[in-house]
């Protein structure tokens, strides 16, 4: 029997009220009666696409993936030219940095030089929750700077977990993420709030007098990783009194951070591990006019022990190749008309004026069972579609998610790095089929999500459960 296939790339761009489609067919002859597939534009636009939703997190992770750190020219605070040069290709609209799991056990002045009152080079950082330690060899200058060279804008994460868990007075805390804001935007010699360090004045030691005009700002990383235990750490246990304390720690660190910067723009954690706090965050009316964006996370399929089938056990050696294929690449979720959608949390309920990103997420798994689970060393090109199908599923609700950004973009060890670097510096960096997936999709998207209909397009059935992707009747 004849194979059929068929390579498509369809790149819709809107200008001047026009559509170009660009297709180029390998096309065998097709098995039996099969139907030619067709394609009609209907010319209604469904939603805006935002080209920050091809966005980078470039992870500083003490606790596996080092990134930026295992990239450096030996000697020197600068990245490889090579993974730059990578890295412009890509032609990333935003990058989130440092963290991640790390930045709330970070001080984010050890990420810069001279700081008053401490002796010797930039120290480690230590994250105290895995008992690990990184360098900040590539720190915020050496980001900001490269975002500079790029002409990419940033995302700078600040750590929440010392006010919220009374690590530090709030005051105190908030005044700590305040002056990150004034090392990164206020000039030099502008006026601070009582009792700031001149960080400006630092930033222009440093070697960058004029102000890096950092425009996005988040507020803590994954609360709901440490939610829990800090609450009860200061003796909050109810669900009222763990909302308002932490909507009052959200409230002092803004208007501080304000004080320095009022246009700057908040984005905070749309999941903290506890619903009904949620709820009472998120639908606090006071503190929606404060922030701009809330975050959400999203991988798939996560860890996996087993496939199931129909909620039993399902003898994975069994599996075809195929079988195996259909599952990976069956992401993020999949909606009735078999297209690729996100199903993480009903923002829409909350009906404030934020808006919605998802800054980190990825087709992220691995078989925890000793049970060997392969695509006859097709794996890593799986993983790469399904990358494709989260991009599909961002575009195609561009409507109510505005940036995202893929984890992570440089990495040595973690199967996800979208650029994988040998930190021995023997073998060039190249891209992960994730990377060059979202390089595609940054370099050549249209900026509108263009209703289409689609004749005689074949479908799958993918029956199976592995990790968090789920079963489906019907996948395109």
């Amino acid at each position: 029997m004849s194979k059929k296939f068929i390579c498509i790339l369809l790149v819709f761009v809107m200008k001047a009220g026009s559509v170009f489609v660009n297709a180029d067919v390998i096309d065998e002859p097709l098995a039996g009666n099969a139907e030619k597939i067709e394609f009609k534009l209907t010319g209604n636009v469904l939603n805006e696409v935002s080209p920050k939703l091809f966005g980078q997190f470039l992870e500083k992770a003490s606790w596996g993936e080092y990134g930026p750190e295992k990239s450096l020219v030996p000697g020197t605070r600068q990245l490889q030219p090579e993974v730059f040069k990578l890295i412009d290709d890509m032609n990333i609209p935003i990058i989130r940095f440092p963290g991640g799991t790390d930045v709330d056990y970070m001080d984010w002045t050890d990420t810069i030089d001279n700081v008053p009152g401490r002796q010797g080079e930039r120290p480690t950082s230590h994250n105290s929750n895995f008992n690990t330690y990184i360098t900040n060899e590539f720190g915020t200058d050496e980001f900001l700077r490269m975002c500079e060279q790029l002409k990419t804008e940033p995302i700078m994460v600040l750590n929440l977990r010392d006010g919220l868990a009374k690590l530090k007075s709030l005051d105190e805390a908030a005044m700590a993420a305040a002056g990150m804001v004034a090392y990164c935007n206020a000039p030099v010699g502008a006026k601070l709030p009582d009792g700031m360090v001149d960080w400006p004045s630092i930033r222009a030691k440093n070697g960058h007098s004029e102000p890096y005009n950092v425009k996005y700002f988040q507020l803590g990383n994954e609360v709901f990783a440490f939610m829990k235990k800090a609450m009860a750490g200061i003796g909050l246990s109810g669900d009222v009194e763990i909302a308002d304390w932490y909507i009052k720690c959200l409230n002092k660190y803004i208007d501080t951070m304000k004080l320095v910067d009022p246009d700057i723009e908040i984005i905070i954690d749309a999941k903290l591990g506890i619903p009904s706090v949620n709820d009472l965050v998120l639908s606090n009316n006071r503190l929606s006019r404060k922030i701009a964006y809330v975050d959400f996370h999203i991988y798939r399929p996560w860890e996996f022990k087993k496939v199931e089938r129909d909620g039993k056990e399902y003898p994975i050696e069994t599996l075809t190749d195929e079988e195996m294929w259909n599952i990976w690449v069956a992401t993020p979720g999949i909606d009735q008309s078999g297209n690729s959608v996100i199903s993480e949390g009903n923002f829409r309920q909350y009906n404030q004026p934020w808006k919605v990103v998802c800054l980190e997420w990825n087709w992220n798994g691995w078989n925890s069972s000793g049970k060997e689970i392969a695509l006859g060393g097709n794996s890593y090109y799986a993983m790469g579609v399904g990358a494709a199908g989260f991009l599909n599923a961002l575009m195609r609700q561009g409507d109510i998610i505005k940036m995202a950004t893929q984890s992570n973009l440089i990495g040595t060890s973690w199967p996800i790095g979208a650029i994988r670097v040998d930190e021995n510096g023997k073998e060039s960096p190249y891209y992960a089929p994730s990377g060059l997936v979202t390089s595609l999709y940054s370099n050549h998207h249209g900026n509108k999500n263009i209703e289409m209909e689609v004749n005689n397009m074949p479908f799958y059935e993918q029956p199976y459960q592995l990790g968090s992707i789920q079963p489906y009747p019907s996948v395109l």
